[in-house]
């Protein structure tokens, strides 16, 4: 993050990096303060190309590559062939890396819902799930939430 950025976290009583997943949205729009301010420098520098685009060569090889996503790393590996047909793509989204944290958080948020009312409960589960991934959080209205008493 730039300077800018961690300076207004500051301000506000946050230091980075945040691990809090309740903090997600303070996080997001950290991030997104920083990519408007990086914006605004990358207008300042541009500078018209002198040419459209590159023209490349259609061969066969394996590509893979790591970039940044609203939610965390997304990984993606290709394989093409000489005529340049992909024979083989994985992707991996974030949402799929974040799984067993976004389910260790569930079990431990189950150990309080035990003695909270039935609403209460099925709030702080939809909760922990939306701090994760706020693709899913449409869908999270769907959980049918059942506790077993022993």
């Amino acid at each position: 993050l730039s300077p800018e950025v961690r300076d207004v976290l500051e301000e506000f009583g946050f230091k980075p990096p945040l691990r809090n997943t309740y903090q997600s949205i303070i996080a997001r729009a950290a991030e997104t303060y920083h990519a408007i301010l990086k914006i605004g420098r990358l207008i300042e520098e541009y500078r018209e190309p002198s040419r459209a685009y590159e023209e490349a060569e259609v061969r066969a090889g394996e590509a893979m590559a790591i970039v940044e996503a609203p939610r965390g790393m997304l990984y993606h590996r290709y394989q093409i062939d000489d005529g340049g047909r992909i024979l083989y793509a994985n992707i991996v989204p974030p949402t799929a890396q974040n799984y067993a944290a976004m389910e260790e958080d569930i079990l431990k948020v189950g150990n309080l819902i035990l003695k909270k009312p039935r609403e209460e409960a099925q709030r702080l589960v939809e909760t922990t799930i939306r701090n994760y991934d706020p693709c899913i959080s449409c869908s999270v209205h769907m959980i049918r939430l059942k506790i077993i008493e022993e």
